[in-house]
């Protein structure tokens, strides 16, 4: 079938759509989320996209920017480059071309259908980091992103779509555990919960 039209249809049944971008910086990936949100259907549909691209510390000025507030450059671009990740994908132009895809489609809609996106990643203040204890292993804050989705996405009865490296939405943990067995991936979190989720 039609990949959008399968992804859509996905949200019928399902409050929580997870989509694999693959490996991290992905171009095809990256296309098919284009098309996805630029569909006159996605919007009617879906409330929300979180995604593992950017810092839940600049949660407000990505909310300014994508229902078309202004906001400086130099401000916008710490969502996607001050997260927990220790390495510079995020840095990728398809980022930061995502988020400015979403404002654009917002431009668009009425205020009270604009889409939101949820900056999964937890927050961290770089300026106050010292030493290795101050970052904390990212493994202890996956759960951060858990409670986004429960207060922002289920608590509110939304639907959301999830855009993360695809070993985050596979029903058996690719990661081993260091004390015993592997970690649950963040599909599992969810489903714990009780909401089951669409893994693409």
């Amino acid at each position: 079938m039609d990949a959008i039209s399968g992804i859509l249809d996905a949200f019928r049944t399902h409050q929580i759509v997870a989509l694999g971008e693959g490996t991290h910086g992905n171009h095809q990936s990256h296309a098919v989320r284009l098309a996805l949100i630029g569909d006159p259907r996605f919007a009617t549909v879906v409330n929300d996209i979180v995604v593992e691209f950017g810092s839940s510390r600049y949660q407000g000025v990505m909310d300014r920017f994508v229902s078309g507030g202004e906001v400086p450059y130099a401000e916008l671009r710490k969502a996607w480059q001050d997260t927990t990740t220790q390495h510079a994908g995020w840095d990728l132009p398809i980022y930061e071309e995502f988020f400015r895809a979403v404002r654009k489609v917002n431009a668009s809609l009425l205020s009270d259908r604009q889409l939101r996106v949820l900056l999964g990643d937890p927050p961290i203040d770089w300026s106050a980091v010292r030493t290795r204890e101050d970052v904390g292993r990212r493994l202890a804050l996956r759960g951060h992103v858990l409670e986004v989705i429960k207060q922002e996405v289920l608590a509110r009865n939304h639907r959301a779509l999830l855009v993360y490296g695809d070993g985050h939405f596979r029903r058996y943990s690719k990661w081993r555990g260091t004390d015993g067995p592997s970690p649950p991936t963040l599909l599992n979190r969810i489903e714990g919960e009780g909401t089951r989720a669409f893994s693409i």
